[in-house]
């Protein structure tokens, strides 16, 4: 199948979710990808801009990690990232505060208290602690549905900002 064919076929499938959700073994990831970069990463990054932040992607369809961040321009080394765990497909996202680069130990920040949107204590990587998105932590069938009418980016929206609130509160910059 060419680019074109896929992406004809791709628009189809957004056109009827529920039935696509049946059928999506037959090139999930693709379509998955499709959806996302159709459907959520422009408004997550009209979301950004509105909050004067910039907006990553890494990885989210090479294989392994799979991540997208959020950060101001101030901050030299950490961002609000979601990324799943274990290098599983599509599963076991989560959120939290870590380095966005490669960094020194030197630079790293040390486990600090745990922001109240995270339920897990910090470590070395996540030194403000993470949380397992609850309703979106395993990208599967349903999930398209949310990326298609909005639900899913105005859910991680939601958490973002609820970092970013809690970071200024804080007095925190990174």
């Amino acid at each position: 199948m060419n680019t074109t064919d896929a992406q004809q076929m791709y628009e189809i499938m957004s056109k009827y979710p529920e039935a696509t959700a049946e059928i999506y073994h037959s090139g999930y990831d693709g379509y998955l990808k499709y959806i996302f970069e159709k459907h959520v990463t422009p408004k997550l990054q009209s979301f950004a801009e509105d909050k004067g932040l910039i907006y990553k992607e890494e990885s989210l369809w090479n294989g392994g990690w799979k991540a997208f961040y959020f950060y101001r321009s101030e901050w030299k080394h950490y961002a609000i990232n979601i990324t799943n765990e274990h290098n599983s497909n599509f599963r076991d996202f989560f959120i939290g505060v870590a380095s966005r680069n490669d960094i020194s130990n030197s630079e790293m920040l040390p486990v600090q208290e745990r922001l109240n949107a995270f339920n897990n204590k910090g470590n070395r990587y996540w030194p403000f602690g993470y949380a397992y998105l609850p309703k979106y932590s395993s990208w599967w069938t349903s999930v398209t549905i949310d990326m298609i009418n909005g639900n899913f980016a105005k859910f991680i929206e939601n958490l973002v900002s609820e970092v970013l609130e809690e970071l200024d509160e804080r007095h925190i910059n990174l």
